[in-house]
């Protein structure tokens, strides 16, 4: 079957290729390209990028009706996952794309390619939208990712609700600035139209920023000057309890099955933006107890000796720090961490998340964490520095069961930055490893 490539790589015989730059042609016509697309004035990067998006819808045109979509730094995955899940609880076929895959009414889709990105180049993410318009999707929910915003990869879509979860620093080895970064994430906001806008009032400066954009907008958090907020919040160790408002209609003794506070974000967002696509208060309110939270995101892998131990995929240093801070608000016990710092990205989160292990976790063990082309001990001998009571062990199957060994009742291990991921980036190889599947192999081994 013809489909339309970015990449010359995949290029079967009569397949079309959209070539983003001349440098790859020859190579498409050697595979068997029965048509080249060049966008117009090839060598102006940004409409490029911008008309490679609009071949893209031209070539799939079909999509769900309800398209949303939300930004930010942390939390977007629980958000579209929390999103989808409402949808899907009050009778909606619902699906939710990002960093964990393709989910299609609460259950992952392997029958079409996925590229293992936050947000896919725009001719899979729109391959991807025909293919849940064939299965009759009606709401679909997806993460934007800062990158993605950047090289106008959705831009082409028709969004009826764009949220923005909040902001911190991350990809600075990209965006250079934190400045920068926030200019592409606000790119959902001044370059795409959509019907309604969600944030919050919580952070003045992104309040501020965001609100000068958009005229129709919910705003969510924990101040009482968002139209929808939680307070009241008792956290325990498999739930949290909030009393919520929304536009003045108070609800008391909400529970969901969620670890920790800050998930709450995550949900009012969420619920904010099933607001703004057309869902009552009234249709949520008794969905929010079925809800769960999502693999890789403070999850509960086990008990061993007493000890708890979790798996969790904070890698930025302001997540780290309020994912150890969750972490031992509840724990009665020591807090072990299991942490590392990727290889070829932003260098100053190894001085900010050592130095939040060190001031937080009772016991630290420094491991690999994707090291790519740089020297695993370089990179962990850097983080030490700040965490003076860190304990390298660059392996990370042996990292685990070091602190598997540590564990004692009352104690929390946590081992995080990975999530569901379940590879390791080498220089000259690639490993499987997934840290839910090590802890539990290990603990079968003793």
């Amino acid at each position: 079957m013809q489909k339309v490539c970015l990449n010359s790589k995949n290029i079967e015989s009569g397949d079309i290729f959209l070539a983003l730059d001349c440098n790859y042609i020859d190579d498409a016509l050697k595979k068997g390209a029965s048509a080249i697309i060049i966008p117009g004035n090839i060598n102006l990067k940004e409409n490029v990028k911008l008309a490679a998006s609009k071949i893209a819808a031209f070539f799939y045109k079909e999509a769900p009706e309800n398209c949303v979509a939300v930004t930010g730094t942390n939390g977007k995955s629980s958000v579209i996952h929390f999103l989808s899940e409402i949808w899907r609880h009050t009778g909606l076929f619902s699906a939710n794309l990002g960093t964990n895959g393709l989910f299609v009414n609460g259950e992952k889709r392997t029958d079409i390619h996925v590229q293992p990105l936050t947000t896919p180049d725009c001719v899979n993410l729109h391959q991807i939208l025909c293919f849940l318009k064939s299965t009759n999707v009606t709401h679909f929910a997806f993460e934007a990712s800062s990158h993605a915003l950047d090289q106008k990869r959705l831009h082409s879509v028709k969004l009826k609700v764009i949220g923005f979860t909040n902001l911190a620093t991350d990809h600075l080895d990209y965006h250079k600035t934190k400045d920068l970064y926030f200019e592409s994430k606000k790119k959902l906001f001044t370059e795409i139209e959509a019907g309604k806008a969600v944030f919050s009032k919580d952070d003045e400066y992104v309040y501020k920023s965001l609100a000068q954009l958009h005229n129709d907008v919910i705003t969510f958090g924990f101040n009482n000057n968002n139209d929808i907020y939680a307070y009241n919040i008792n956290e325990f160790l498999n739930k949290v309890v909030f009393d919520l408002s929304c536009y003045g209609k108070k609800i008391p003794n909400i529970q969901v099955n969620v670890f920790g506070e800050f998930q709450i974000a995550n949900l009012l967002c969420s619920i904010a933006m099933a607001i703004a696509s057309g869902l009552k208060i009234e249709d949520i309110i008794d969905i929010l107890q079925k809800l769960s939270g999502i693999e890789g995101r403070m999850e509960h892998i086990c008990v061993h000796n007493g000890g708890n131990v979790y798996v969790d995929y904070a890698h930025t240093a302001e997540g780290f720090e309020n994912a150890l801070r969750t972490f031992k608000r509840l724990c009665k016990g020591k807090l072990i961490t299991v942490f590392g710092c990727g290889g070829d990205r932003d260098k100053s989160k190894r001085a900010l998340m050592g130095n939040s292990a060190f001031r937080i976790s009772d016991i630290n063990i420094i491991t690999d964490d994707n090291p790519r082309t740089e020297d695993p001990s370089q990179i962990t001998n850097e983080i030490v520095t700040y965490c003076k009571n860190g304990i390298v062990i660059n392996s990370r199957k042996e990292a685990i069961k070091h602190g598997l060994f540590l564990l004692s009742p009352g104690d929390f291990m946590v081992v995080i930055g990975k999530g569901h991921e379940d590879l390791q980036v080498y220089k000259d190889r690639t490993i499987h490893h997934n840290d839910k599947e090590c802890i539990l192999d290990s603990l079968k081994s003793n």
